[in-house]
């Protein structure tokens, strides 16, 4: 009976679907009233959280005893729910403004737009907020609780008047905010990224469902029309999810590996589907412009989720591109290119040891003396805008320079590596396939692209996690979800390491590649250790970044293949991975007794169980994923004249 009736209620729409289309016009006219409703929508939410501020500042002015603070709070968390129903067409449509002024990260920053100066800009918005009023002594912080509330009221305030006469968005644009919406809450509402203190991440993203599924309810009329299964899926998972948010509010508890799967990433995917049945247009139609994310893609986990060739200069669907990666793949493992005839970047960079060197530093060309940090892995490389563990370097095919200029590594230059590659009649064949209609084939652009285009294969969203995720697995080891719940969660190793890549680029876009100060010591093993001397960003020649907080900050490395990347940290102070954890769980170099007073990691003891810290290594450890990048060339190619050289080992041998 019950299933005769859902079928009753899923068919009425179409039975009476003339005459509920005749009162809503053409498909044009009902695609703008779609618009029109979700931007009314949109602002209404808006009012009301500009609304909930003003009765936090309220509140906020008469702070005498805890049942006061209490309600401060209760009314700061309602402003933060009616802004997680409108986040996501605001940060769509002016992400830097919401970052800057609304909801950005408690940290400060490097104006990007300063030109001639370092210019530092002090975090505004809800997460500062957030911050001090979840604070304990939250009552003794009321001058600087008012001073920011009456700040984001003036910044909400200034963004409400602006869009209130901004022309409306497409159509595509609005299942765009909504597809990037759920990135935002899978890797920065359900991790506690968004409530650093007051750990409503869960409620907040239960708002953000119920916000999504309004919207899509602004199409019900034409997603009806052409596909009626579509919508009532979408519709019945938006409120499945919703329930289930509602129903598990525990952030320590909440088992977001069962959530993402059964709920955000078919919406992910259903949302795609519905946007492309109403034939709207795509981004792709409207701008020339890489995107960083694969639009078309249907799964957060999957090899095409984000977009390679945003990253490189490289396109994908260049005939040459296969004989490019393959040169690139011989120039990896030639010592040819060092001055020494010695030292190969895969010297550094060990297939085996997921492209690391297994050292605590890196060995100089010398192979006696030592470089001030180990390698880094170059799997997944690619997906930041910043690259060493200092974030020198600016460009993937740029990053190689500092290492052929460099006296301790492969000491040479790009004239001297040309002279010699053009020695080789076979180095000049390859070059000349993989770049016809060069006017000179070996150059500093070819060999850079060469190389990029290697490391761009380099890429590893192939584990057992990955294929459990996108349903190539029925099963997977417990411990390992539990693992994964926790580091999104009661961990917090989510708000740093963001998924899918689990590495330091932000999300929903990931453009930018962050770094952290952690505290990390010199020899944690000593009975008293000291924090390690290395400034990282500091003194990474970027003048513009010579500025305290970056003392001692380094990149975010990814975690996936971690099994094989021992030891850990830029120093390779950690030998096990239990070490780092125990290191993480101490609240980083404070919690080791250790004066950093820029420290981004939060102090505070984590009080992770001996079991906890197992099943957060079991899920890192089925990340495990390096698949087709171990084979190494058959042979390097030969030089005529310097016959001598054909006997070079590959991948070097200092």
């Amino acid at each position: 009976m019950k299933r005769y009736f859902y079928f009753l209620f899923a068919f009425l729409p179409l039975l009476f679907a003339p005459l509920f289309f005749s009162f809503q016009g053409s498909w044009e006219e009902r695609n703008a009233q779609s618009v029109q409703a979700v931007h009314t929508q949109f602002l209404k939410d808006w009012a009301i959280f500009q609304e909930k501020i003003d009765q936090t500042i309220v509140l906020a002015k008469e702070l005498y005893d805890f049942e006061e603070v209490e309600q401060m709070r209760l009314k700061f968390l309602e402003a933060r729910e009616a802004y997680k129903r409108a986040e996501f067409l605001a940060a769509f449509v002016d992400e830097e403004y919401i970052l800057r002024y609304i909801n950005g990260a408690p940290l400060p920053k490097i104006d990007p737009q300063a030109a001639d100066a370092t210019i530092v800009v002090d975090p505004k918005g809800m997460q500062v907020i957030d911050e001090m009023i979840f604070a304990e002594d939250a009552e003794s912080q009321q001058y600087a609780i008012l001073k920011k509330l009456h700040e984001l009221k003036k910044n909400a305030t200034r963004f409400y008047e602006f869009e209130s006469s901004a022309p409306m968005l497409e159509n595509r644009q609005i299942f765009e905010a909504s597809r990037q919406a759920l990135i935002r809450v899978m890797s920065l509402g359900l991790t506690g990224f968004d409530t650093p203190a007051s750990a409503y991440g869960i409620q907040d993203s239960r708002e953000v469902f119920v916000s999504l599924r309004g919207t899509l309810r602004a199409y019900e009329g034409q997603l009806i029309e052409v596909d009626p299964d579509l919508y009532f899926e979408l519709d019945q998972t938006y409120g499945a999810a919703i329930t289930y948010l509602k129903q598990n509010q525990r952030f320590d508890k909440f088992d977001r590996a069962h959530f993402i799967k059964s709920y955000l990433q078919p919406l992910y995917a259903g949302l795609k589907q519905a946007h492309l049945s109403l034939q709207y247009q795509t981004i792709y139609d409207v701008s020339p412009l890489k995107q960083s994310t694969n639009y078309f893609a249907d799964d957060i986990f999957s090899d095409d989720f984000l977009n390679p060739n945003f990253y490189t200069s490289q396109e994908s669907d260049e005939t040459e591109y296969p004989a490019r990666q393959a040169l690139g793949k011989l120039l990896f493992y030639d010592p040819i290119l060092s001055q020494s005839k010695t030292m190969a970047c895969a010297s550094c960079h060990q297939a085996d040891k997921a492209f690391t060197d297994g050292e605590t530093k890196s060995l100089a060309a010398d192979g006696i003396s030592r470089l001030d940090r180990n390698a880094p892995t170059v799997v997944n490389a690619l997906y930041g805008n910043r690259f060493f563990h200092d974030l020198r370097s600016g460009e993937l095919s740029h990053q190689m320079d500092h290492v052929i200029y460099s006296d301790e590594e492969f000491h040479t230059d790009y004239a001297t590596i040309f002279a010699t590659l053009n020695q080789s009649e076979e180095y000049q064949k390859l070059f000349k396939e993989a770049f016809p209609g060069q006017r000179t084939h070996i150059n500093a652009h070819t060999f850079q692209t060469a190389m990029t285009a290697y490391i761009r294969s380099l890429r590893s969203f192939n584990s057992a996690f990955d294929r459990y995720m996108r349903g190539e697995l029925a099963e997977i080891d417990p411990a390992v979800l539990r693992g994964f719940n926790l580091f999104m969660g009661e961990a917090a190793c989510g708000t740093c390491h963001f998924a899918p890549v689990f590495n330091g680029t932000v999300p929903p876009k990931y453009h930018e590649s962050e770094s952290e100060v952690l505290g990390v010591p010199e020899d944690p093993y000593e009975p008293r250790p000291r924090l390690d001397p290395d400034m990282g960003r500091y003194e990474n020649q970027r003048l513009k970044e010579k500025v305290d907080f970056n003392r001692n900050a380094f990149k975010t490395p990814t975690v996936r293949n971690i099994a094989l990347t021992a030891p850990y940290m830029h120093n390779g102070a950690y030998e096990k991975l239990e070490d780092v954890m125990d290191f993480y769980n101490k609240g980083g170099g404070i919690g080791l007794g250790l004066r950093v007073p820029n420290q981004t990691l939060p102090s505070d003891l984590l009080n992770l169980k001996d079991d906890q810290i197992s099943d957060i290594i079991v899920f890192m450890e089925a990340l495990t994923d390096t698949t087709g990048m171990t084979t190494v060339p058959e042979r390097l190619p030969l030089f005529q004249d310097s016959v001598h050289w054909n006997n070079r080992p590959i991948g070097g041998s200092y």
